[in-house]
C-alpha cells in the first residue's frame, strides 16, 4: 500500500486494525483517518480495497459501504494535444494533504500542466494511462450504460481502476454473486424489465458492471467549456445497501467523489491489513 502524507498528530500508541472513518465531507474526514493510520501507516488505494474485497462474502461490511480512496483519476491533454485518462494509486499530486483539504470545493482538483505531464512522464511512480479516444472506439456511448461480463474485462478504464486484481474480482463478482442468485431464484422477477422470465435470459441489476464513467467534468474539456488539466479521488461503491428505501441491487461499480458526498476512508495502521476493517462491523 502506498503511504499518504501524514501530518505530526499521531496517537501515541497506534491501533491495532484497519477503520472505517467518516467526519463528513473529505478534509475533516481526511483529518480522522491521518490520526488513526500514524505515520507509517496508509490509507485504502482501491486496488487494496479490490484485494479485500476478494472472496469476501458479499454481506461483510466492506461490500456494504461505499469508501473513496487514495486512488485518483486525472484528466487533461498530452504534449499532442490528445486527451488522456491517467489512472495513479497513491501517488500524485493530489496525495497531499494540503491539496485534498480543497478537493470539496469544486468536485475535482485541478493540476498545473507541468503536474499532469509529470504524471504522463511516471515522474510520480507507475500510474497507467488510457487514451480517451480508445474508450470512443470501444463503445458507441462510451459515457453510458452498463458492461457485461465480456465488456467489464476488456474495459481498459475499468482494469485500470480496479488495479493488478481487477479481472479477478470481476470474476468473482459475477461468478459468485450472480451465479448464486440465480440458482437461488431463477424466476425472479427482472428488476430492469419487470418480465417473469429466467433471470439468465433478462438484465437485473447485478448481471452487470458498470455503469462505465469517464472522469466527471471531463466532457466539459473536450467541449473546450474548461482547458486546465484535473483531478478526482476514486470510490468504490457499495453494492448492498442497508436502507429500507432504497433497496435495488447496485452492481459492481467504480465512480467519482463529489464535492456534495460526504466520504469514508479506510485507514490502515501500519502491520495492519485493510481486511482488519471487517472488525468493526458498522462504519462510524
Amino acid at each position: 500500500m502506498r503511504t499518504v502524507k501524514v501530518g505530526s498528530n499521531v496517537p501515541p500508541t497506534l491501533p491495532t486494525q484497519a477503520k472505517y472513518c467518516n467526519g463528513g465531507e473529505l478534509p475533516a474526514t481526511l483529518k480522522i483517518a491521518l490520526g488513526h493510520a500514524g505515520k507509517e501507516g496508509s490509507i485504502a488505494t482501491l486496488p487494496d480495497i479490490v484485494q479485500a474485497l476478494l472472496g469476501l462474502p458479499f454481506d461483510a461490511s466492506l461490500w456494504r459501504t461505499t469508501v473513496t480512496t487514495m486512488s485518483a483519476e486525472y484528466f487533461g491533454k498530452d504534449a499532442n494535444g490528445q486527451w488522456q485518462i491517467v489512472i495513479a494509486h497513491g501517488i500524485g499530486p493530489l496525495m497531499d494533504t494540503a491539496r485534498l483539504a480543497h478537493y470539496c470545493d469544486e468536485a475535482k482538483a485541478y493540476v498545473t500542466d507541468e503536474e499532469f505531464n509529470k504524471l504522463l512522464d511516471g515522474e510520480y511512480g507507475p500510474v497507467t494511462i488510457v487514451p480517451a479516444a480508445r474508450l470512443s472506439e470501444l463503445y458507441e456511448y462510451p459515457l453510458m450504460g452498463p458492461m457485461a461480463y465480456e465488456q467489464a474485462l476488456q474495459d481498459p478504464l475499468l482494469l485500470a481502476r480496479l488495479g493488478p486484481q481487477a479481472v479477478e474480482l470481476v470474476t468473482y463478482y459475477f461468478t459468485t454473486r450472480v451465479a448464486g442468485e440465480e440458482a437461488h431464484d431463477p424466476g425472479r422477477v427482472s428488476q430492469e424489465t419487470g418480465s417473469t422470465d429466467n433471470v439468465a435470459e433478462t438484465k437485473t441489476a447485478t448481471r452487470y458492471v458498470g455503469p462505465r464513467s469517464w472522469p466527471a467534468g471531463s466532457i466539459d474539456m473536450v467541449r473546450g467549456d474548461c482547458s486546465q488539466p484535473f483531478g478526482q479521488l476514486l470510490v468504490m461503491d457499495c453494492i448492498l445497501t442497508d436502507c429500507p428505501v432504497y433497496t435495488r441491487p447496485q452492481p459492481l461499480t467504480t465512480s467519482h467523489l463529489a464535492w456534495q458526498d460526504p466520504a469514508t476512508l479506510v485507514a490502515v495502521p501500519s502491520g495492519c491489513t485493510v481486511q482488519s476493517v471487517l472488525q468493526q462491523n458498522v462504519p462510524l
